[in-house]
């Protein structure tokens, strides 16, 4: 007969490089706990700017949790990993688990980091800079897709909501405009998510399916010897594609996958200060 059991851990979904959780769980219980009943569950799902592959096996799990009778709180927390990491230790001590040993510099990751609001000029500026960039034929409909995840996020989730169930969003205030700007660059085949583990022939086959890499006709065969690993590949591929005049930019969205982009050498540096602008980062892979 179990007399009390307070258990504080967090289960990592796939840590990958970056060793961050999408999930917390405390198991808390008080008093005797009966034979055979389990203890009851209370599980924080903390939705960190998602991809497809670690939401879909963070959803997963979450359902098992349901399935065994638990209790489960859902709470967006649109920052870094850092300071999402001080947040579930803060939901972690509410719920019994024993506060984490202090450790220096840490203090600064139990609050949330406070950001100026981007205006809606500084959104469509980035919208239309990267349509023409790409040479997109609907860049005023990429916008548009942008302004309503901002505007109308209940409409912009009923309207692409079998993609963004893929991300584990389910909530109008789990809709972002940097997310949807993503969306909207992979629904044009502009963009394509790979993840972080990956060789040389992944991110061949990847940068094939984008529409600057069709249209210019690139011969991408001089990389497919290459031994390269992981983000060393994606480096080397960046290499290769600068001396095309083009790079190979990662659409930063705080998880361990890389959104891949082709773009104009020159027009990197400008779309980057307009992406600082909105609170993004665009990142551009090479040596």
């Amino acid at each position: 007969m179990i007399n009390s059991l307070t258990v504080g851990a967090k289960v990592l979904v796939d840590c990958g490089a970056f060793m961050f959780c999408l999930l917390g769980i405390w198991v808390t219980s008080g008093g005797r706990l009966p034979a055979g009943k389990l203890p009851l569950l209370h599980i924080v799902d903390v939705r960190i700017r998602p991809n497809k592959r670690l939401a879909a096996q963070g959803c997963a799990v979450l359902h098992i949790c349901r399935l065994a009778g638990g209790l489960v709180h859902t709470v967006l927390i649109a920052c870094n990993k850092e300071t999402a990491m001080g947040w579930l230790d803060k939901i972690g001590q509410l719920l019994g688990a024993k506060p984490p040993v202090p450790d220096e510099g840490a203090a600064h990751a139990l609050a949330p980091e406070t950001l100026s609001e981007p205006k809606m000029d500084d959104w469509q500026a980035l919208c239309m800079a990267l349509g023409q960039t790409l040479a997109l034929d609907d860049s005023d409909e990429l916008w548009g897709e942008v302004r309503q995840a901002i505007e109308q996020p209940a409409q912009y989730l009923d309207r692409f909501a079998d993609e963004l169930i893929n991300r584990g969003i389910e909530e109008p205030e789990h809709v972002t405009p940097w997310l949807a700007l993503v969306e909207g660059l992979q629904r044009r085949k502009q963009n394509f998510e790979l993840d972080w583990k990956l060789n040389m022939d992944d991110a061949i086959w990847a940068l094939q399916q984008l529409q600057t890499v069709q249209q210019r006709g690139l011969d991408l065969q001089a990389l497919a010897g290459s031994k390269a690993l992981n983000h060393e590949a994606l480096q080397e591929a960046g290499d290769y594609l600068r001396s095309q005049g083009l790079s190979l930019v990662s659409i930063d969205i705080d998880t361990d996958c890389y959104p891949l982009s082709v773009l104009e050498s020159s027009a990197v540096a400008p779309l980057q200060a307009l992406a600082k602008r909105v609170g993004g980062k665009l990142l551009a892979l090479h040596n």
